[in-house]
Order: C-alpha cells, then sequence, then structure tokens
C-alpha cells in the first residue's frame, strides 16, 4: 500500500533532546501546563501558538505541532496529517521535543509542486525545520479484512 517513511533529511536531524517534565504542583497540574480558554493566539506570521499542554492547533490556512517523545509521537502525528501510514526510517532512538509550523495543503496535493511563497508546506517544513524528510513509497502495513460476515437470526 501507499505510505511515507520517515527519514533524515541531507543537512542531518535538528531535533532538541527532551527534558523532564517540571513537578506537579498541589493541585495536580503542571506548573507550565495552565491554558487559557478560547482560540489560541497567533504568532506574528500567523500561525497558532500552542498553549501548555496543547500538541497541535490549526486556524485557517496554519497549522502548528509540538510535543515531546520518541519518533513513534512524531510518526502518528505525522500519518494523521498526511491520510497514510507513517513508518519510522530514522534510526533515532533518544526521546526529543519538536515544534513544527506549516500551511496546511489539500491531501493528495503533489509534495514536488514548487513552494508556497506563503509558507512552508509540511514536506518542506519537516526538512527546514527538524532535518527529516517524508518520502512517498509503497510497503506493508497491517489491514484487517473481513471476508464473510453472517447474520445471526433472533426471534423477537
Amino acid at each position: 500500500m501507499s505510505i511515507y517513511s520517515l527519514g533524515i533529511a541531507k543537512n542531518g536531524p535538528k531535533l532538541k533532546k527532551a527534558t523532564p517534565d517540571p513537578p506537579a504542583d498541589e493541585s495536580g497540574r503542571a506548573n507550565d501546563r495552565e491554558s487559557r480558554p478560547g482560540p489560541p493566539a497567533k504568532d506574528r506570521d500567523g500561525y497558532p501558538v500552542l498553549g501548555p499542554g496543547t500538541t497541535m492547533a490549526m486556524m485557517g490556512d496554519r497549522a502548528r505541532m509540538a510535543n515531546k517523545g520518541h519518533m513513534r509521537v512524531m510518526v502518528d502525528m505525522l500519518a494523521g496529517q498526511t491520510g497514510r501510514p507513517v513508518v519510522d526510517a530514522t534510526g533515532l532512538t533518544e526521546e526529543y521535543e519538536f515544534s513544527l509550523y506549516w500551511i496546511p495543503r489539500p491531501q493528495g496535493t503533489d509534495p514536488s509542486l514548487a513552494e508556497d511563497p506563503a509558507g512552508p508546506d509540511l514536506f518542506a517544513a519537516l526538512q527546514q525545520q527538524l532535518g527529516l524528510r517524508l518520502e512517498p513509497k509503497k510497503g506493508p502495513i497491517e489491514v484487517l479484512v473481513v471476508d464473510r460476515v453472517e447474520k445471526t437470526p433472533s426471534e423477537n
């Protein structure tokens, strides 16, 4: 099936190793995890500013994603954005902090198209901001196949 392979870009990864979370206060919440109600604020370029504890936001034609974890976290988030399974081919085993901003394109748009002057698409953002690369490939993935369904008769 069609998949994406997440690998390391030509100039190497630009990822910061994760730091431990701050201790929780008496209320049970981490000190930096307070969030304000309402939509996220925008930075000077119009990208959403993520509040503490928020991993992704889309506002109009701008998106931002940030998180902390192993590459499995990144792969899962990218699969949700690309509409295809993503496999980790980076070989990176540490836990990292990452932040990424981009201009979303409709699913099925050719990633080789020229870059939008308004900002990078997801593929270009991965290379420029994190030193990672998504490559379209064909590969095996797990699927569930139902080959037969029977209706069990029941009395009224």
